[in-house]
């Protein structure tokens, strides 16, 4: 994960999203997953959040066409491989140990398999959208 302490300005977050690379990929999860603190977690596995809510924000207004573009640039050979595994989503978020502990919960569980699938296909459909 990226460090807290590290801000990253428009054009260096520009640049990143364009260019995929292992070392970028941690960045670009950083800013879709910068959302998930272990407050929100706990709430969202005790209420069943559905986490498009959050990520419909990447999809409004002139948002839209970048986070598009991002995704499918990222999709073959990154993110596809990524959002499609609950082991990888999990490895990636459990680096937190507050978020670790709500996931190692059987609740936590459950609900990491639904966002798994929720997300994944959340950005299937923008990447699949002509």
């Amino acid at each position: 994960m990226v460090s807290k302490k590290e801000v990253i300005n428009f054009a260096d977050a520009l640049r990143i999203a364009t260019e995929p690379s292992d070392e970028n990929l941690e960045i670009l999860l950083s800013y879709f997953f910068v959302w998930f603190k272990p407050m929100w977690l706990r709430k969202a596995v005790k209420e069943w959040i559905d986490p498009i809510t959050i990520f419909e924000r990447y999809t409004q207004g002139r948002y839209k066409k970048i986070t598009k573009g991002i995704l499918t640039l990222w999709w073959d050979g990154y993110l596809n491989d990524f959002l499609s595994s609950a082991p990888k989503l999990y490895n990636y978020l459990s680096r937190d140990p507050e978020i670790k502990k709500i996931l190692d919960t059987e609740e936590g569980r459950k609900y990491l398999n639904y966002i798994t699938e929720r997300i994944y296909n959340w950005a299937y459909q923008i990447v699949s959208e002509d």
